[in-house]
């Protein structure tokens, strides 16, 4: 997790083409770096990242805003408009979504 946040922060001073930043693998890297961030509950990288990958259009997808979730659930912070968000957001709930949420609750 160390290296990932170095990696970033040395990323953050460069800067990348939009054809870049909306490449698949540019996107899931960025993904698999928002899962483990969730699964330690380190919710201000993952909005940071987030925001990376709504930029790109990539958070259509369930799984990403599954995974944004599962960060409040790991850091056992309520958010009552994540739901809405998520619909807001051009994403679609589905059953992982509903369980992660109701763990949260």
């Amino acid at each position: 997790m160390k290296e990932a946040l170095k990696t970033l922060d040395l990323g953050n001073d460069l800067s990348a083409s939009t054809r870049i930043r909306k490449s698949t693998p540019w996107l899931e890297i960025t993904l698999s770096i928002v899962e483990i961030f969730a699964e330690n509950g380190d919710i201000e990288n993952v909005e940071k990242l987030f925001e990376e990958l709504k930029k790109a259009n990539y958070t259509r997808y369930t799984f990403v805003y599954n995974t944004l979730i599962k960060a409040y659930v790991k850091a056992k912070i309520y958010d009552p408009n994540l739901l809405k968000r998520m619909i807001m957001g051009g994403s679609r709930p589905d059953s992982k979504t509903y369980s992660l949420l109701k763990l949260i609750e």
